[in-house]
Order: structure tokens, then C-alpha cells, then sequence
């Protein structure tokens, strides 16, 4: 999915090399999702319940859509 593609070019030009050991597994976790849900989860904000190490690896990306978009 190109919209997904760019979002994630940018993130990880910008954010990839200050991410924790943490996110990191859950970014690897991330790639694993299907690209319709895994761009739902960027697009529209949504939070996973009990897990912020994920959380907040999303709101990084979410951050990195929103600028793209600017």
C-alpha cells in the first residue's frame, strides 16, 4: 500500500534509529499485520488496549502521517 509505504520511508528516516528495544519488537510486530490494518491503526489513530509499548510506537507513526500530510 503506497500511503503506508511513505508514512513508513519517513518514520524511519526520522524516528527508526531512536527507537527502544521495545518498539522495536513491536515494530517488527507491526510489519506483520496485514497492510489494510496496520494502515487503519496509522490512519485513524486507534489505540490498542493494554499495551503501550505499542501505543506509543503508533502515536510516533500517527506523528510522522500528520507531518507528511502538512
Amino acid at each position: 500500500m503506497l500511503e503506508l509505504d511513505i508514512v513508513l520511508q519517513k518514520f524511519i528516516e526520522s524516528n527508526f534509529a531512536s527507537l527502544s528495544e521495545a518498539e522495536l519488537i513491536q515494530f517488527n510486530a507491526l510489519l506483520d499485520y496485514p497492510d489494510n490494518d496496520f494502515w487503519s491503526l496509522v490512519s485513524t489513530g486507534k489505540i490498542l488496549a493494554d499495551n503501550n509499548v505499542m501505543n506509543s510506537l503508533l502515536t510516533k507513526l500517527i506523528s510522522t502521517e500528520i507531518e507528511q500530510l502538512s
